[in-house]
């Protein structure tokens, strides 16, 4: 029989019993214990970190030794990832992440629009003593909602039957010609939608009336599949492993967005019940997922995506709990990795209607970017990797409570900002390019990205030397332990995750400037999207180079279009036209085949004005 051991999980004193040998991070995300794991759980990020006491405990793995410190492991932590049940064990758990959705982005640009959804309501008296006259209740049906082309399902003919003795209004609900469903009694007066925001990290929803064209909220939380890889491709490794990995991926996302659903329905007052419409925009990979499509082939060449086209499916269909009516709508994609979220932002800035050059950047895991010329729309897609989001970044971590967002060198001092106050635990995105832009400014760090060493700096008589330490590696200090719980710094590698997160955005830019012909002069606007470009400052994006000196006064932020995109599709009929449309003619270009990519991207590395 095999042997099982009981683990007491603090603060709490919650008792779990498993057998010998099972890991301790896949038992952890059984019992419903969300840890950090940006990496997936392959030992690369060192994230997943808990305290263990417990006599036998298994020795040291590699991915252990490599990211915690010799004080961390006297003082008993160890990760998640790499430890495996052998003994009974106390496990101190770190406090949760903040998953409710506070300080994610939601706002966005939204352009004038003309209100015509493609989901309506529409309710009917029975004139009984005019039916004869029609060759079937649904023709008739379909004459007075002046539908003469309406179909009907199976499911909505048997609701006809039934109301057609029952009631004597009834009301359609109608997704263009298709009646998708009938209720008793009046009920056109509530009619609602949801916009979703489907992203790698975060999932933002909106609920709009869909007769007025008035939002009624918005809700968001962190994506719960980030336990499972901060980045698209270790996604898609996990759902490789089989139907059940992939079930469960879907499983997360479907239950954060009903919850979402539920949230929203609370904040107007209604029921789940009168939301007849959910339209998603997201990345290629985020939709797959969703609909329980395995995107196995993104993560390969050709790198091509199962599907394309806008998805229109019953939203019951995968678990999504609104109106037994109601209908899911995907946004159409272009190719694996531009995604209908890159759609909707060309859609919500109009670069399709453009007149002029203007280039469409969402920087994040993915960066990807549109060109609009009067000759077209080229696209292409950058894997930047996660270091915006905290991965591979000695102290990353993601835009919540305690992370350093925003750094600068002030009178001669490395000056930081704290989220909600209180003492630092990390850096996130925004931070850790204010850091290197201030490294910069403070004579710090070279364009090649080296920290110089601090007898260098002694020698320069740098007042900011001290900040220097070489002890293990060489870093940059933020915060001494002394300041605060935990030491806070800048690695030589974390420069590194920088420089080659900066180096694959700036490539994609010029490339796509090469391909129509233009140098960065002849942009007349560069339109800087996402949650996480939002919070970047321009003048820390001029220092490392990501952004053009002389463009600097052309910068536009945008805001969150891929909710905004999303949202137009479900209040106009002609926005959810055009999304096909620009699908359809955005011209993807391949960056890793193309001639000259590899020196390109090594030119494009250097920390320096451009």
């Amino acid at each position: 029989m095999q042997n099982k051991h009981t683990l007491t999980l603090l603060p709490g004193n919650r008792k779990l019993t498993a057998p010998a040998g099972v890991r301790l991070l896949e038992l952890l995300r059984e019992a419903g214990v969300r840890l950090e794991t940006p990496c997936g759980g392959r030992g690369l990020c060192g994230k997943c970190k808990i305290r263990v006491q417990g006599d036998g405990l298994p020795p040291l793995q590699l991915a252990e030794r490599q990211h915690l410190t010799a004080a961390q492991l006297a003082a008993g932590w160890r990760l998640a990832c790499s430890l495996s049940v052998q003994c009974d064990m106390v496990l101190e758990l770190p406090g949760p992440s903040s998953g409710d959705g506070q300080g994610i982005l939601q706002a966005g640009e939204m352009p004038d629009y003309k209100l015509d959804p493609v989901l309506c309501k529409v309710s009917v008296r029975w004139e009984r003593e005019k039916w004869p006259g029609y060759p079937s209740l649904a023709h008739g049906l379909s004459e007075v909602l002046q539908q003469g082309g309406a179909s009907f399902s199976s499911a909505v003919l048997r609701q006809l039957a039934g109301l057609w003795r029952e009631a004597d209004v009834v009301t359609a609900v109608l997704a263009g010609e298709q009646v998708i469903g009938l209720e008793a009694g009046d009920t056109s007066a509530a009619c609602y939608g949801v916009a979703v925001d489907l992203g790698t990290t975060t999932v933002v929803a909106a609920l709009w009336d869909l007769r007025a064209g008035k939002e009624m909220g918005t809700a968001a939380a962190l994506n719960p599949q980030t336990q499972y890889g901060l980045d698209v491709l270790t996604r898609i490794d996990y759902a490789a492993q089989g139907v059940t990995k992939l079930k469960k991926l879907q499983q997360e996302v479907v239950t954060c967005l009903n919850r979402l659903l539920e949230r929203l329905a609370q904040q107007a007052a209604i029921s789940r019940q009168q939301i007849y419409e959910i339209a998603v925009a997201g990345n290629p990979t985020m939709l797959h997922l969703l609909l329980g499509i395995d995107p196995h082939s993104i993560g390969r060449a050709p790198f091509q995506p199962v599907f394309t086209e806008a998805q229109y499916l019953p939203a019951g269909e995968i678990g999504l709990e609104a109106a037994d009516c109601a209908r899911l709508y995907c946004l159409p994609l272009v190719s694996g990795f531009i995604g209908a979220d890159t759609v909707a932002g060309v859609l919500t800035t109009s670069l399709d209607k453009s007149g002029g050059r203007r280039l469409f950047i969402d920087i994040g895991t993915n960066g990807e970017m549109v060109l609009s010329t009067p000759e077209g729309l080229w696209a292409c897609s950058c894997a930047a990797g996660p270091a915006w989001e905290g991965m591979n970044i000695s102290c990353g971590m993601r835009a919540e409570s305690g992370a350093i967002d925003a750094v600068d060198l002030v009178d001669g001092r490395l000056a930081y900002r704290v989220i909600d106050g209180g003492a630092p635990r990390g850096l996130c995105g925004s931070g850790l390019i204010d850091t290197v832009a201030a490294g910069r400014r403070a004579g710090l760090i070279e364009s090649s990205g080296r920290i110089k060493g601090r007898t260098e700096l002694e020698q320069e008589q740098n007042p900011l030397a001290g900040r220097v330490q070489e002890e293990e590696s060489k870093r940059l200090v933020l915060v001494e332990e002394r300041d605060g719980p935990d030491q806070v710094y800048l690695s030589q590698a974390d420069v590194r995750q920088v420089q080659l997160a900066k180096g694959a955005i700036l490539t994609g830019f010029r490339t796509l400037l090469q391909e129509a012909g233009l140098s960065f002069a002849d942009l007349d606007e560069l339109v800087i999207a996402g949650a996480f470009g939002s919070h970047l400052r321009l003048d820390s994006l001029v220092e490392i180079g990501l952004v053009p000196q002389e463009l600097s006064g052309r910068v536009r932020y945008a805001g969150n279009t891929s909710l905004s995109g999303a949202r137009l599709c479900l209040l106009s009929r002609q926005a959810r036209q055009r999304v096909a449309d620009i699908a359809g003619r955005i011209r993807h270009i391949e960056l890793a085949v193309r001639e000259g990519y590899e020196e390109l991207f090594a030119e494009s590395l250097y920390l320096r004005r451009i």
